[in-house]
């Protein structure tokens, strides 16, 4: 099997690459995916060693990220990362788990090994908390970027990528790695794509948006983070500055930075052919209602018809809150992580994103549309504007994407 192997990596067709290799797949992603998969598969399963992560309670984007420090480790420490059932998982539905009582990533994902720990094993336990200051002490000294050492040969002597960005580069290994869909979850995000997505067109000004199966080529993804809990990690940005920069992708601007000043320092744009999101379609992902109603009425608020949008979304009922409130869980568990799992679907349908990357969720939205989905040279728009941000309560703290919250001098 391959990487682009749809039984091993099933993403929906509007996703997947067509074609095994594309220019446009992150360097080095058929190789890394490799790499993992002999790791975690290995032919004897009688003397190996396992790492589990506890984690606690978060939400989906940091609980994968996590995971895919602890993968970055288990490799490194020549261990194999399996998923732990957890009595405290809360992204849980008992009709989607593989075996009843049993709470952890499977119920939605495939193993991450065929190998399972059995009683007597050696087993090594890493929290949240250990893996961001694993770099020293009893854990060992692990200071490449959590970079597993059998791809950084790879990286220094091949690539170009710069040394700053190893941690980014795995981080999207990773994620393409860990989210892999069981056989259980595709059919009901099969099942969404055909009952769940809507779209208010352009012109329509008081129609109910119509049911879709698909999004048209040009679409711009915007994830607007909205939920008042996610203040004191980042910036809350409303709709406005999200529509200024996919208005800057319809009209052909050729200078939107391939990187932000905030990641790196290069002046190199994204290119791309004229007319490709003149279509004026977006595709909102967001936990506000008021959000979402205000890029509908933009469907029909202008005279004219060139600055209209055709509004793509998914059907849910959207409360503001986030995972930490009691009211995020109203609709039930399983409800609430299929349909953010299909939000991420879809948003890798699209062919543009703009959305904040001090978010975990947009973080993971880029990290496989580099890799799965075979979009590494589309336009990215991120808004963050500083890398040292501050907090409700006035704690200052480095964006997860700079360098001193990856590695040690």
């Amino acid at each position: 099997a391959s990487f682009f192997d749809t039984s091993r990596y099933p993403w929906h067709s509007a996703v997947a690459p067509l074609a095994p290799g594309s220019p446009a797949t992150l360097y080095g992603t058929t190789y890394a995916q490799e790499a993992i998969w002999a790791h975690q598969h290995p032919a004897d399963c009688s003397k190996t060693k396992f790492l589990v992560a506890r984690f606690g309670n978060s939400g989906i984007g940091s609980l994968l990220n996590m995971l895919g420090r602890a993968l970055g480790l288990a490799m490194h420490k020549g261990r194999i990362l399996v998923h732990f059932p957890d009595p405290l998982f809360r992204w849980y539905d008992a009709s989607m788990c593989p075996e009843v009582g049993v709470r952890s990533w499977e119920c939605w994902l495939q193993p991450l090994s065929h190998c399972y720990p059995a009683q007597g094993d050696d087993v090594m336990i890493v929290s949240a908390g250990e893996l961001s200051r694993y770099r020293g002490g009893a854990l060992g000294n692990f200071s490449q970027h959590y970079v597993p050492r059998v791809l950084q040969p790879m990286l220094c002597m091949c690539s170009q990528l710069k040394p700053q960005m190893w941690y980014y580069w795995w981080h999207a290994q990773a994620s393409a790695y860990i989210v892999r869909f069981n056989p259980k979850t595709r059919q009901a995000l099969d099942r969404l794509w055909s009952e769940e997505l809507l779209v208010r067109r352009a012109g329509s000004r008081l129609d109910a948006p119509v049911r879709v199966v698909g999004l048209p080529a040009g679409t711009v993804a915007l994830h607007v983070r909205s939920a008042e809990a996610k203040r004191a990690e980042a910036e809350l940005l409303p709709l406005e500055p999200y529509l200024e920069q996919a208005a800057r992708l319809a009209a052909a601007d050729q200078r939107v930075p391939i990187l932000s000043p905030a990641l790196g320092g290069s002046d190199l744009t994204f290119a791309y052919p004229h007319g490709t999101f003149r279509s004026r379609s977006i595709f909102v992902s967001t936990e506000s209602p008021d959000v979402l109603q205000e890029a509908l009425r933009h469907a029909w608020r202008h005279r004219e018809n060139s600055k209209r949008w055709s509004v793509f979304h998914v059907r849910e009922n959207r409360s503001n809150a986030d995972a930490s409130e009691a009211r995020f869980w109203k609709e039930g568990a399983g409800k609430v992580t299929l349909r953010s799992l299909f939000n991420l679907e879809v948003a890798l349908a699209a062919d543009a994103w703009i959305c904040i990357l001090s978010s975990n969720w947009c973080q993971l939205i880029d990290e496989l549309r580099m890799t799965v989905a075979g979009k590494a040279s589309s336009p990215f728009v991120n808004l963050d504007r500083e890398v040292l941000w501050h907090n409700r309560w006035g704690q200052g703290n480095y964006r997860p994407f700079h360098r001193r919250c990856y590695t040690i001098y």
